[in-house]
C-alpha cells in the first residue's frame, strides 16, 4: 500500500450506532451483489462483521492505529486484510493489493476528507464499480446538483459516476453526535469517460469558471482567465453560449465547447 507522506489530520470520527441505518447499508451491499468488498474506515466495526460474512474477499482501510489493531485481532479470516493507511492518499496502483475482479467500496467517511477519498477512488485506474458512502448531507446534495444550480463539485463527481441518494441520516444515529446531518449515497462509476477526453484538464478549467459562481459567466471567466470581456463575449456568442448565464447554468458539454474555444485564443 502506497501513500503520500503528509502529517495525519485530526480524525474527527463519528461512529454509526443506529441499527436501522446499519441495516440499510448492509442491505444495499447485498442488493448490488458484489462479493469483493473494500470498507473505508471500519472504525469500531459496526458493520464490518456483516460485510465480512457476506464477502468472498474483504479489505479494510483504517487510519486510526488503535482501531486498526483491534480489527486485525478480531478478524483473522484468510479472506480478510486490513491496512493502516489514509484512504485519501492511498495510490491504487498495485494490482497485488487489490481485488482481481470488480469490487464495491463501503464507508462512513470522515467529513473533512470525504470528497478527497471519493475522488481518489472514482478517478483511479482500479476504481470500484459501486460506492456506498456516508457523507455530510450538504456535500451529498452538491454531488447531486443539477442545472440551473449546478455546483463545481457536482461536475467533479458526475463526470466519473452516476449518483443517487439512498437516505438522510439524523445526527442522533452517531456517537459522538456530530453537528451536521449525514446522507448515505450510491455512486456507480463510469467505465470510461464518454463526455470528454481529458476530464481533469477540463475540470481545472471549469473550476476557474466557478471562481465567482454568483457572477455571470463572462465576469467570472474574465476575472479568472485575465481575458478582456469584449473578446470573451464574442467568443462565447460565436459558439452559442449566453455570456450572461451563471456558471451553474452551464452543461458539461458546453463547458467543453468554451474550453476548446478559449484554447484557440
Amino acid at each position: 500500500m502506497k501513500q503520500s507522506s503528509t502529517k495525519k489530520p485530526k480524525l474527527g470520527q463519528h461512529f454509526l450506532v443506529d441499527p436501522k441505518y446499519k441495516a440499510i447499508i448492509v442491505d444495499c451491499v447485498k442488493d448490488l451483489g458484489l462479493k469483493n468488498i473494500l470498507e473505508i474506515g471500519p472504525g469500531s466495526g459496526s458493520i464490518t462483521s456483516d460485510l465480512i460474512r457476506y464477502s468472498e474477499e474483504f479489505i479494510g482501510i483504517e487510519l486510526d492505529k488503535k482501531l486498526y489493531i483491534n480489527l486485525i485481532n478480531k478478524h483473522q479470516e484468510d479472506k480478510v486484510r486490513f491496512f493502516n493507511i489514509d484512504a485519501a492518499l492511498y495510490k491504487i496502483d498495485d494490482e497485488d493489493e487489490m481485488f482481481n475482479g470488480p469490487y464495491l467500496l463501503v464507508g462512513n467517511l470522515p467529513y473533512y476528507s470525504a470528497n478527497m477519498i471519493v475522488r481518489n477512488f472514482i478517478t483511479s485506474v482500479k476504481k470500484p464499480k459501486y460506492l456506498i458512502v456516508m457523507i455530510q448531507k450538504e456535500v451529498a446534495d452538491n454531488y447531486l446538483s443539477v442545472i440551473p444550480k449546478m455546483k463545481f463539485i457536482g461536475h467533479s463527481i458526475q463526470m466519473y459516476s452516476k449518483v443517487k441518494k439512498i437516505i438522510d441520516v439524523p445526527k442522533e444515529a452517531f456517537e459522538p453526535i456530530p453537528k451536521v446531518i449525514s446522507s448515505i449515497i450510491l455512486l456507480e462509476t463510469k467505465e470510461e469517460n464518454i463526455i470528454v477526453d481529458e476530464p481533469e484538464t477540463l475540470l481545472s478549467f471549469i473550476k476557474k469558471g466557478y471562481k465567482a459562481p454568483r457572477k455571470t459567466l463572462i465576469n467570472s471567466l474574465s476575472m479568472s482567465l485575465k481575458i478582456e470581456k469584449d473578446i470573451l463575449k464574442s467568443q462565447l456568442i460565436g459558439i452559442g453560449i449566453d455570456p450572461d448565464l451563471r456558471p451553474g447554468n452551464i452543461e458539461i458539454d458546453d463547458w467543453q465547447k468554451i474550453f476548446n474555444k478559449i484554447n484557440e485564443l
